[in-house]
């Protein structure tokens, strides 16, 4: 079964708390509190598009446009240096990680100074960008009888079907 965006947002921030016990909350942004305890992070699903290359079944392969906004107070002693650490760490976890969901690993695209936050105001704040593909909607293998397939085989008709089975070859990728 495809992923929906409530279950994403739950294991991204699940998982964010788990690697990253240093952050004092991880949030879903736009639920700013207000007052919350530094440092700590927002998570932004920014929007999205189809991926080019989807399963071929009923399920749809989606990329992701995210940001994980790191923020850390201004009283904080040398607070830029602190800020810039937390982001090279969040950046150094999520690139090429699952983020705790069942898919492909999330690509950081780049990290950077957030500068409008008018609601953060007080927090030096610095935004991880990265794209994850997420997979939605029903899998049409699930609830089948028999395993979800994983290998391709090949014959020619009419050597085809399940009384021709030792006529298959197996397609594999190359290199293998």
């Amino acid at each position: 079964m495809g992923i929906t965006l409530d279950e994403y947002h739950a294991s991204v921030v699940n998982f964010l708390k788990r690697e990253l016990s240093w952050l004092k909350n991880v949030y879903v942004y736009p639920d700013i509190k207000a007052d919350f305890a530094s440092p700590c992070a927002f998570l932004a699903v920014k929007d999205w598009e189809p991926a080019d290359d989807s399963p071929a079944d009923t399920q749809k392969k989606i990329n992701l446009s995210c940001a994980i906004v790191v923020a850390v107070s201004c009283t904080t002693t040398d607070v830029q240096r602190v800020v810039r650490d937390a982001a090279m760490a969040v950046t150094v976890l999520v690139d090429d990680s699952r983020l705790g969901v069942v898919g492909d690993c999330a690509r950081v695209l780049q990290a950077q100074p957030e500068s409008f936050a008018p609601a953060l105001e007080g927090y030096e704040l610095w935004s991880v960008d990265f794209i994850h593909p997420i997979y939605v909607g029903a899998s049409s293998y699930v609830g089948h009888e028999g395993a979800v397939p994983h290998k391709i085989l090949s014959s020619c008709a009419p050597l085809i079907g399940l009384p021709n089975e030792p006529f298959y070859t197996e397609l594999k990728s190359p290199g293998t």
